[in-house]
């Protein structure tokens, strides 16, 4: 692990990240590599554009996301 970096644990997706007034996400893994927590993706929407990141712990299980959506038709500002 990079030093000053923060490892953070994935998260269920809440429906409100997934679901939208405007559209359900379609994800997409744009780029992806294994580390020692599992395999991050880097995903984004096939409809909006927006991106996520989301860690697959286990190869039986679903991805996590570890971000919220950046981007988009319809995300809110970026995190800072």
């Amino acid at each position: 692990m990079v030093e000053g970096m923060t490892l953070l644990e994935p998260t269920e997706t809440r429906p409100t990240e997934t679901a939208t007034a405007t559209h359900e996400h379609a994800w997409q893994t744009r780029s992806s590599h294994r580390t020692s927590t599992g395999v991050v993706r880097y995903v984004s929407c096939v409809s909006c554009g927006g991106n996520r990141i989301d860690v697959q712990q286990h190869a039986d299980e679903p991805p996590a996301a570890v971000s919220r959506v950046v981007g988009g038709e319809d995300s809110g500002p970026a995190a800072t």
